[in-house]
């Protein structure tokens, strides 16, 4: 549920930032992670992770029943819980750049 929430509340994030900022619409949790890289709002590495997360997510939700619990603690451990700190830290210093000026 901690992989879920996590990328729900980005991508919220990222939604209010590509209506507000560059008044464009994403048509998905994986299209609104690809759009801020392709805005610089993040680095690509960035969303390609963030991207990979949220296919995690919508395997959890939408095929819980194909899902390896095992492998789904070890990519959230591993790889999961630096690529979200890295947006936090990416969206918070686009934001003191270019939004607070």
């Amino acid at each position: 549920m901690c992989i879920l929430q996590i990328v729900e509340a980005s991508v919220n994030v990222g939604l209010y930032m590509l209506r507000n900022v560059f008044s464009e619409e994403a048509g998905g949790y994986v299209e609104v992670f690809g759009r801020l890289g392709e805005r610089g709002v993040i680095t690509l590495e960035t969303s390609e992770g963030m991207q990979r997360l949220a296919c995690l997510r919508n395997l959890i939700l939408h095929r819980y029943w194909r899902v390896d619990a095992r492998r789904v603690y070890e990519d959230a451990r591993s790889s999961g819980l630096t690529v979200n700190r890295n947006f936090i830290e990416e969206v918070r210093g686009y934001v003191r750049r270019y939004c607070e000026a």
